[in-house]
């Protein structure tokens, strides 16, 4: 049986997240009076990595990772923060960040050439869909596929049926 369709992963895969999400994380940092090192941004990719796969398993709805994030990372520092202004302001720095992986788009350019390509993500669909954008690889795909708008999440069966 031969390919037809690919679906390719966002972050990670097309985009590098990582850097993006360090500068979130500072700009929330700083905007508490929280002086940014390696060690806390460390830290909260960890605790935002355990937020997502609680998630992923269905454990937690997509809500409740940005309600536990940020009290989960600011109180392990005795920091008060509210999660609503820490998303706002981590969302803004994480949506205005577009650097691509390496090879990224040369990628997509060979691969559009021979499949159906769909975007698949777990991530925030305005946050996505803008970010795919901006960085010129919105073109390549067919559509783009968002946990948020499925109604699941990867890596579960009811994401990949629908």
């Amino acid at each position: 049986m031969k390919m037809k369709a690919l679906l390719i992963d966002i972050d990670g895969t097309l985009l590098d997240f990582r850097q993006a999400e360090v500068k979130g994380i500072d700009a929330v940092m700083e905007h508490y009076g929280v002086s940014p090192d390696e060690e806390k941004e460390k830290r909260y990719h960890e605790i935002n990595q355990l937020f997502w796969q609680k998630y992923e398993r269905g454990e937690i709805t997509r809500a409740q990772i940005n309600e536990g994030r940020y009290p989960a990372f600011f109180g392990e520092m005795g920091v008060s923060a509210d999660w609503e202004i820490c998303e706002r302001l981590y969302r803004e720095q994480v949506d205005s960040l577009i650097i691509l992986v390496d090879g990224a788009k040369e990628m997509l350019r060979y691969l559009a050439e021979k499949y159906l390509l769909y975007a698949a993500s777990n991530g925030y669909s305005k946050s996505q869909r803008a970010r795919l954008e901006k960085a010129g690889l919105l073109e390549y795909f067919q559509d783009v596929f968002v946990s948020e708008e499925t109604g699941s999440q990867k890596p579960q069966k009811e994401f990949f049926d629908y």
